[in-house]
């Protein structure tokens, strides 16, 4: 059976929506309050009927809709026992009807579903987080035997339910019996029968003794409400005595209240006197905090001693600090002189490297010819282009050598190539032209010979002399036929053309070993020229060191670079430049120790702990620094001590200011001080509760004042409550006989009825009737279902555990991930099998493995009952508390069950959507 579609008239929050669900997995993703539930809820309800108060197992809530008048929807069901039908249920009932429109009976419901109620669907096709979370709750010793009732046992459980309904059936009715309930009530109808007949006569009397009990019973209730009459009257006298006392202490409050006078005072006045007396307490510890502070900065400005000296010395502390400048500007130039003779020192010795001449030397000639240098780099230039032309001329000759020996070794690779083919040649030759070809042609001709030879001497019959002939003329024949065949293969075999190409290889060989020769000769000459061009060069190179060593270089120095970079010439500018940086620190010196000299004074008063020249610039920048951040201190501590008597200036005032505002509102209320005030405070309270107590008095009486005014005292409204027990107890009293008389009637009536009166008898008859009915319906209910499981049963599975197993090996190692292989499974235990070979019983696995074990059991039973009903499997959120690795292997498996069966899965994990495709994905909060 396959849910197609879903329409919902009205149920809980869906009004008027529906639904078109997919054949295999159909997905309902929605957060709490999307519908889930209600709409699982509405499922059931279709195919099993609305829940109600007496009924609601696992549904708790009847969905009665708010919004709509119509209760209930329909399913349109394929696959079915009886085909595609619309099951339809509101509250009117169940229709059942073909896509065409026929209506079906209602009976058709019971054979579509099995015979399955709502406990037996949600014990095998349905499964929640509610029960994996069950497992943890389950006994280590329970444990096989609850996964042996998922696993082995499933199908049991169908034969105990119908023997159940068998039984139940069996013990409402038996026929012939007289023990069961249906047949006691069928019994005691037929006596009910026999008896109305009886006593249709006597019905006359029973009637007159029930209209005179109804007469006294009217008379009785006469006087029950004329005692309620009084009872009323009492109560209110009563109320107004208990009212009378309020009305008392109303009378003392009012009395009260007018000896009082109340002075109004502004809700603030209060809160605004209280915050500035507050006000003046902190202002007044203020200006104590504010002297305080005062005192302090007066004793720091007469601790400093430099004050004095530093205010006293202003013009030369200005002077100082200009030539301090000036000493530092001029110091850091001759750190700068310093660090560039320096410099100029290592460029000297750097150039004297580079241009590879001994300074001392050089600083004795006056002059360097370097004309002759150029001319011997000339005529070595002119030599080394002449030993380069010649050695390329000599490289190309012998690149054209080797080009030579390289066609004379290709040629000779190709006679070897052609003397090697010829012989295969000639053996292939020989294989194809053995002589041996010319046997059988040979034998035939020589038997043929020795039957004719032997036919002239003895004759024969003529089919031996044919045959005779026969075998000569087939034998010349064969070997005229060989001989041919074998010319024919020798001309294919042409051994003349490669003998031809081996001789033409050999001339090109000698034509190429005479080039070869002369090009030998070419190279030996140019080689020779080399070597005379390469002794020359030598001779030039010993003129080249000869100049350097004379004129004050190296003998090993590149004269090339010397006479194009001319690094005497760069050594004497920088020895100048030495001379110049040399003239001018010396006039720095001069002026630091002028500085130091005039600066003696700041030094004796803050003497230095170092006479280094810039430790010293240092100190006197530090000591004028200081000296500044003196003055600044004492003139910001002047300003503060200004600040601070003023603030106290003001202080004063405002205190003065407050405390005129609260003599001043202390006048207005005609008080002296606080206290007084406070006082007067608490007289407002009092006749403000004297009113609260007047108000309460007020509601407590209502509308009964006029009424208190009028009572003299206590004693006469105490005289009319005596008067009104009075009354009522004449009352009570008279309505006793009236109860007698109503008791002989019942006692005559009761008579009549053990006798069994007419009138009772047709309500027991009537009675009886209904209670048949209900029995009958509930017995004919449990002997169809018992009968429709059997008969399913015998055409469903016939060997559900062996099937049942191999299904939940196959689910159980999708959702372990292959840790484990097998479950053995059998009547009396079930064990799991590691990848490893070890094994487990139920209460040794870990929660999370207890929780895939039952699932994997849960879907094998359903896949393997397939062939005995085929129901949707409803699964809510049993995966959320899943990790994300076995939420994947989860879901695997709910795509391979559901290309076989329907699967409702309800979940509020939307992270799902990311495993399916769309068109199995319902989103229930676009839809509301």
């Amino acid at each position: 059976m396959i849910i197609d579609k879903i329409d919902i008239y009205g149920y809980g929050k869906w009004v008027n929506q529906q639904f078109e669900l997919s054949e295999g997995l159909q997905l309902f993703v929605g957060e709490n309050e999307a519908g889930k539930s209600t709409l699982q809820s509405f499922i059931r309800s279709i195919l099993f009927g609305f829940p109600t108060r007496h009924r609601r197992v696992n549904q708790l809530n009847t969905y009665e809709p708010k919004t709509s008048e119509k209760y209930g929807g329909r399913l349109l069901l394929k696959e079915t026992t009886v085909g595609d039908v619309w099951v339809e249920r509101t509250q009117s009932g169940v229709t059942i009807t073909t896509p065409d429109g026929q209506i079906l009976p209602e009976s058709q419901l019971d054979q579509i579903l099995a015979g399955l109620d709502v406990n037996l669907y949600d014990s095998f096709y349905s499964f929640t987080l509610a029960n994996l979370q069950e497992l943890a709750n389950i006994g280590s010793d329970q444990l096989n035997d609850y996964f042996l009732g998922i696993g082995t046992l499933g199908s049991d459980k169908f034969i105990e339910l119908a023997n159940h309904l068998e039984k139940q059936s069996t013990q409402l009715y038996k026929k012939g019996g007289s023990v069961p309930p249906l047949n006691v009530l069928l019994n005691e109808y037929e006596e009910l029968q026999q008896r109305t007949a009886q006593y249709e006569s006597q019905n006359d009397t029973y009637q007159q003794f029930i209209a005179q009990k109804q007469h006294v019973e009217l008379q009785i209730e006469q006087n029950i409400a004329a005692i309620k009459e009084a009872e009323i009257a009492l109560h209110q006298s009563e109320q107004l005595l208990a009212m009378y006392q309020i009305y008392q202490r109303l009378v003392k409050v009012r009395k009260e209240l007018s000896e009082l006078t109340y002075i109004p005072i502004t809700n603030t006045l209060n809160t605004e006197l209280t915050n500035t007396e507050a006000m003046v307490e902190r202002l007044q510890n203020e200006n104590v905090s504010l002297a305080s502070r005062l005192e302090e900065l007066q004793s720091q400005l007469k601790q400093e001693t430099r004050i004095e000296w530093a205010n006293n010395r202003t013009t030369e502390r200005e002077q100082w600090l200009q030539l301090t400048i000036q000493a530092k500007e001029d110091y850091n130039n001759l750190e700068k002189l310093e660090r560039q003779l320096v410099e100029i020192e290592h460029r000297l010795n750097q150039l004297a490297q580079r241009g590879q001449f001994y300074p001392d030397k050089i600083n004795q000639q006056k002059a360097i010819p370097y004309e002759e240098a150029e001319s011997l780099l000339n005529q070595t230039a002119e030599i080394e282009r002449q030993i380069d032309r010649i050695g390329i001329e000599r490289k190309h000759f012998i690149d054209q050598r080797k080009d030579v020996q390289n066609q004379i070794a290709q040629r000779q690779q190709q006679i070897t190539y052609f003397e090697h083919q010829a012989i295969n040649l000639k053996e292939q030759l020989k294989e194809v032209t053995r002589p041996s070809d010319y046997l059988v042609g040979l034998l035939m001709l020589l038997i043929g010979g020795l039957i004719w030879l032997y036919h002239q001497f003895q004759p024969l019959n003529q089919l031996l002399k044919r045959s005779g002939i026969g075998l000569v003329v087939a034998g010349i024949l064969m070997i005229f036929y060989i001989a041919f065949s074998h010319a024919r293969k020798r001309q294919e075999y042409d051994l003349q053309g490669i003998d031809q190409s081996i001789v033409t290889l050999e001339h090109e060989i000698e034509h190429f070993a005479q080039q070869m020769q002369q090009l030998s000769l070419t190279i030996n000459a140019r080689e020779d020229e080399q070597n005379h061009s390469k002794q020359q060069l030598t001779e030039f190179n010993q003129q080249k060191r000869h100049w350097l060593t004379q004129h004050g270089f190296y003998p090993t120095a590149d004269l090339e670079l010397i006479v194009k970079t001319n690094p005497v010439q760069q050594y004497i500018d920088e020895k100048e430049k030495q001379s110049q940086f040399q003239k001018e620190a010396g006039g720095l010196q001069a002026r630091l120790a002028n500085w130091l000299e005039k600066i003696t004074p700041m030094l004796e008063r803050f003497p230095a702990s170092s006479a280094q020249l810039r430790d010293l610039i240092r100190h006197v920048e530090t000591i004028e620094s200081n000296l500044q951040l003196v003055l600044n201190n004492s003139r910001i501590n002047l300003e503060r001590q200004t600040a601070t008597q003023e603030s106290i200036d003001i202080n004063m005032q405002e205190i003065e200011r407050l405390n005129q505002f609260i003599q001043d509102e202390y006048q207005k209320l005609n008080v002296e001080n606080r206290k007084e005030f406070d006082q007067l405070i608490e007289r407002n309270e009092y006749i403000r509760s004297l009113e609260e107590k007047e108000r309460l008095y007020l509601e407590q009486i209502g509308d009964k004042e006029a009424q208190l005014e009028q009572i003299g005292d206590q004693a006469s409204l105490e005289e009319i409550i005596e008067r009104h027990q009075r009354k009522l107890h004449s009352l009570r009293d008279s309505i006793e006989p009236l109860q007698h008389q109503r008791a002989n009637c019942a006692v005559e009536i009761n008579n009549l009825e053990q006798d069994g009166t007419y009138s009772d008898l047709l309500q027991q008859l009537e009675d009886q009737r209904a209670a048949i009915i209900e029995l009958y319906q509930d017995w004919a209910t449990r002997k169809l279902s018992s009968s429709m499981i059997v008969q399913t049963l015998r055409q469903g599975l016939d060997n559900p555990i062996e099937e049942m197993n191999d299904l939940a090996n196959q689910i159980f190692k999708i959702l372990s991930n292959h840790r484990y292989e097998h479950i053995r499974i059998n009547k009396r235990n079930l064990k799991v099998v590691m990848a490893t070979g070890d094994v487990f019983e139920p209460h040794e696995l870990s929660q999370g493995t207890l929780e895939q074990l039952y699932v994997s059991l849960r879907l094998a039973f359903i896949q393997s009952a397939v062939t005995m009903i085929r129901m949707p499997i409803i699964i809510d959120d049993a995966f959320v508390n899943f990790d994300e690795t076995r939420r994947s292997y989860a879901y695997d498996v709910l795509k391979q069950v559901g290309k076989k069966h329907q699967i409702l899965y309800f979940t509020f994990d939307k992270a799902v959507c990311d495993q399916f495709e769309s068109e199995q994905i319902i989103d229930l909060e676009k839809m509301n």
